[in-house]
């Protein structure tokens, strides 16, 4: 789970690093009440792209964030 260490369940954890695979990103920890080290993994999924100023652009190259939404599911 989310910000639990995998070992003893202790939300005492610190984050140190990041992996990005391109397809997933992990999170390195360590826990702080067993000193267990580990991963937490995610995968990526598309959800926008953005201009310069943050606000969503919700069509790509001419297609539709909904129907690529649907796709994707």
């Amino acid at each position: 789970m989310k910000g639990e260490c995998a070992k003893c369940g202790s939300g005492e954890i610190d984050y140190f690093d990041n992996e990005n695979t391109g397809e997933c990103i992990g999170y390195k920890y360590e826990c702080e009440k067993c000193g267990f080290n580990g991963t937490e993994w995610y995968d990526l999924l598309y959800n926008c792209d953005t201009n310069s100023d943050g606000t969503e652009i919700f069509e790509r190259k001419g297609v539709n964030k909904k129907e690529l939404m649907k796709e994707e599911s």
